[in-house]
């Protein structure tokens, strides 16, 4: 019915960010980092592309699923910093 289009486009942002490719859920240990939160915290490039999403589709439902994400709940995202090793290189030159 009309409703299931009403939420079609939410629904798509939602099930995308759910699929990202770094999560740490509720009150576990991940990536060396502990989530003491009741819900999944992302990577914050899955957070910035879930916000993206939300804003391109700019209709109520979607804007109350920002606000409600990001203003209200303020959930935290997390980035991963590779290490980087030193890498020596000699040029053994003619």
């Amino acid at each position: 019915g009309a409703s299931a289009g009403l939420f079609r486009g939410p629904d798509r942002c939602c099930r995308e960010h759910d699929q990202c490719w770094a999560q740490i859920t509720a009150l576990q240990f991940n990536y060396g980092i502990r989530n003491y939160r009741l819900h999944t915290v992302s990577h914050c490039d899955c957070d910035a592309r879930f916000r993206r999403c939300l804003l391109a589709i700019n209709d109520t439902v979607s804007n109350i699923i920002g606000v409600t994400f990001f203003n209200l709940l303020e959930v935290p995202c997390f980035v991963l910093e590779e290490s980087e090793e030193c890498v020596q290189w000699h040029w053994w030159g003619g």
